[in-house]
């Protein structure tokens, strides 16, 4: 098996979320952190062919990215990258280490939708880390909601903000940067009740838990 750079691109982006890997069978990974506030899911291109548990996502990573020609072979309790330069075995962790995400389907309310774009999320990213911004906030109020990122707890600090649409209910959702960690692309994002952003498209889906102090 040779991952795709999709792939690849997934599981980078789910090692900024935990660094254990819990790969099932077939064509679906997930993840959650280990604070429980983030939930990843995806599907990607290849179908692995059996469960097994990865304890360091980003030297598995290093692994498989040292040559553009590496290949997997899997085994009981190993798999093989294997290239032109050589082979490296890689032995996987005891499935009851890892902090895995859940199985059970997670049900939220869509108290409010927005669509959102990739250059809106790189903006945001950008953005948060000029002003070392702590919150992403999305606001409803007199009709119209903006999402910002920033310091809703110091009046005076630097901000950006953007316009996301109309809404005739109020809310204001802030979810703290750190808990940010979806890949940028254009999704579909719910706001929940339970305080909670859904961001989800055709290939992935990420819940993030909201700070205590959203009001919905």
């Amino acid at each position: 098996m040779k991952l795709s750079k999709s792939t690849l691109e997934l599981l980078k982006n789910y090692a900024t979320i935990n660094t254990n890997l819990l790969v099932k069978s077939g064509s679906s990974l997930a993840t959650v952190s280990a604070s429980k506030s983030i939930l990843a899911k995806g599907t990607i291109e290849e179908s692995f062919p059996q469960e097994f548990a990865i304890y360091d996502l980003n030297q598995f990573l290093s692994l498989v990215t040292m040559s553009e020609d590496t290949e997997i072979d899997f085994s009981e309790d190993y798999l093989t990258c294997k290239s032109d330069a050589g082979r490296f075995k890689f032995y996987y962790a005891e499935p009851s280490i890892i902090v895995a995400a859940p199985d059970k389907e997670i049900e939220i309310d869509a108290f409010y939708q927005f669509n959102i774009t990739k250059d809106q999320i790189n903006t945001i990213y950008r953005a948060a880390s000029v002003i070392s911004a702590p919150t992403l906030s999305v606001v409803a109020s007199g009709g119209n909601v903006v999402m910002s990122v920033g310091d809703p707890n110091t009046p005076k600090s630097n901000s950006f903000t953007t316009d996301i649409g109309n809404a005739n209910v109020e809310f204001d959702a802030r979810l703290g940067i750190e808990n940010l960690k979806v890949i940028p692309d254009d999704y579909e994002v719910t706001v929940s009740q339970k305080k909670v952003f859904k961001f989800s498209n055709a290939k992935r889906t990420y819940f993030l838990a909201l700070e205590p102090s959203s009001n919905i």
